[in-house]
């Protein structure tokens, strides 16, 4: 199964997290779908994931959520990023209420900016589009 980050399409901060991790995924193991495609609904209704709008990973079959969606993703990044996935170690309800005060904020955190950067071609090819249902 691909790695795969379902995110909210409508927020700027989450689509600055998607380029993001662009920029540093550079084996390029990681696919992106927005939570509100039909893919993204799709693999919610797979992974028994409910009401959410929170960032998703989809990993060797595994479905993470909040901070542990976060920091899985990390250990696929270059250099220092890797270094991250290191506080999984931490407690769940810890990570999780720091997620939760970020995400609560996240549209003011990219107030400033009212549109991400284009795509370059072989980055739109990490993208599903919902043919890939078919």
């Amino acid at each position: 199964m691909k790695k795969i980050v379902l995110f909210d399409s409508q927020c700027l901060f989450c689509q600055g997290s998607v380029h993001f991790i662009l920029k540093r995924d550079k084996k390029q193991q990681i696919n992106f779908a927005a939570l509100n495609s039909q893919v993204g609904k799709q693999l919610l209704k797979d992974y028994k994931i409910n009401d959410i709008d929170s960032i998703v990973f989809i990993d060797q079959d595994k479905a993470y959520t909040k901070s542990s969606a976060v920091l899985h993703i990390s250990k696929y990044l270059t250099s220092c990023w890797k270094f991250f996935f290191m506080f999984l170690l931490l407690p769940k309800a810890f990570r999780d209420m720091l997620y939760d005060l970020i995400a609560k904020h996240r549209y003011h955190l990219r107030k400033k900016h009212t549109s991400c950067p284009l795509l370059t071609e072989e980055e739109q090819k990490r993208f599903l589009t919902d043919e890939a249902l078919l």
